[in-house]
């Protein structure tokens, strides 16, 4: 198993922690991978399962955009994949500087 998709595996983890379950990203992500999973959701133009649960609990950091971004997996993907997810967590209020 690549380290994407641990790393994901391990964020939905902490994400049903917090309520936010993700039956059907999850099996896709074991199945095929989180890097095809996250590129087709974001070819799909589908934010990650739980995107909106996750922003309004502050969590962003657990979606597959936050962890597309990451420096470590940006190889991984597409300039234009890394531009929508860091479009998408913009959106949301992810990088707002906060005191």
């Amino acid at each position: 198993m690549d380290q994407f998709t641990k790393e994901l595996l391990k964020a939905m983890d902490e994400a049903e922690k917090l309520g936010c379950r993700m039956v059907k990203f999850r099996q896709t992500a074991e199945k095929y991978g989180g890097v095809e999973t996250a590129k087709e959701y974001l070819r799909r133009n589908r934010f990650s399962d739980g995107f909106d649960l996750l922003a309004e609990k502050g969590r962003l950091d657990l979606t597959m955009e936050a962890l597309a971004v990451k420096g470590k997996h940006g190889a991984l993907f597409t300039d234009d994949e890394i531009n929508r997810c860091f479009e998408r967590l913009c959106d949301a209020g992810y990088y707002v500087y906060r005191k």
